[in-house]
């Protein structure tokens, strides 16, 4: 692939979901305005494969990517997609170099960000896409009650039991920081940071980033009114591990000093100890530090 502003796209073809997926690749240039979905999902175990085909060849991916793949595609339409593990020949270094440099080109470029929450496995005794649907309805609740003075933000009756939302409780934490690996990597604070437009996807549920956002932030505000008592202490030791990561990626979108940058997300995971620094330059339109004016992996 030529350097400049090209970038791969994955067209992910259409099938059911016991079909095998197939996926075209296809170089495009950035400035040509081609429409695609940009893909933030965390890698998983990089033993963990699966198998799937890409210009029909066979090509190993991680369970993760194989999980959202077979979630995301149509069933008569083919989508467009780009997701770095098919889209970055990991191997070629210069490539790579090259790609890394321009994800935030990528990212602001998408029509939307898909962010891959995983899926719901019902089998698992836990908890199942119902009451993962409950635990948005209390997000959804939260976002803007304080605007609620008319009463006209009812409490929606798959919240009015508070005795009756244990496995709510439990989707919710799933949701957060608590139990989803989604918020431990690094690289996903860009690709929620840089998108114009996000939403979630958690198994065969989507739902707006930007109701996330709200919601975090309403529940913080001091004296704003907070939803029915019953129902936030159901969900009051978690509120934490929800609240915090969330504010901390709407403050990197409004803009930090790069060393602030670096010690708020120093706890968040890369394979690649470059990549601590490398998955946070795409927040800046020039590199911050002069020592570092490039991502460079031969280093």
């Amino acid at each position: 692939m030529d350097t400049g502003d090209y970038i791969r796209l994955l067209d992910l073809l259409p099938g059911e979901p016991e079909d095998d997926i197939r996926c075209d690749v296809r170089v495009v240039s950035l400035a040509d305005g081609e429409p695609y979905e940009a893909l933030s999902y965390v890698w998983g175990d990089y033993k963990d494969l699966r198998e799937i085909n890409v210009a029909g060849e066979p090509i190993s991916v991680t369970r993760t990517l194989y999980a959202a793949l077979q979630r995301l595609r149509n069933p008569k339409s083919k989508r467009t997609l780009w997701a770095d593990q098919l889209c970055i020949d990991q191997w070629d270094v210069v490539q790579k170099t090259h790609q890394v440099n321009k994800m935030r080109d990528i990212y602001r470029g998408c029509s939307q960000c898909l962010l891959w929450f995983g899926d719901i496995v019902e089998d698992m005794g836990q908890f199942g896409v119902q009451d993962a649907v409950v635990a948005l309805d209390f997000v959804q609740l939260c976002s803007g009650y304080h605007e609620n003075l008319d009463g006209s933000k009812p409490v929606p009756a798959s919240l009015a039991d508070p005795q009756q939302l244990d496995g709510a409780v439990k989707a919710f934490e799933a949701l957060t920081m608590m139990g989803n690996t989604w918020w431990r990597r690094i690289w996903t604070v860009q690709e929620a940071v840089i998108p114009r437009k996000a939403v979630i996807i958690w198994g065969p549920l989507s739902f707006p980033w930007s109701t996330i956002i709200r919601a975090a932030w309403d529940l913080c505000v001091p004296y704003r009114a907070l939803p029915p008592l019953d129902i936030l202490i159901k969900f009051n030791h978690l509120l934490g591990g929800f609240t915090a990561p969330v504010r901390g990626l709407e403050l990197a979108q409004k803009g930090e000093d790069p060393l602030r940058l670096l010690q708020r997300w120093r706890y968040r995971e890369a394979t690649d100890p470059r990549d601590k620094v490398y998955a946070l330059m795409g927040l800046f339109k020039s590199m911050p530090f002069p020592s570092i004016q490039s991502c460079n992996y031969n280093i």
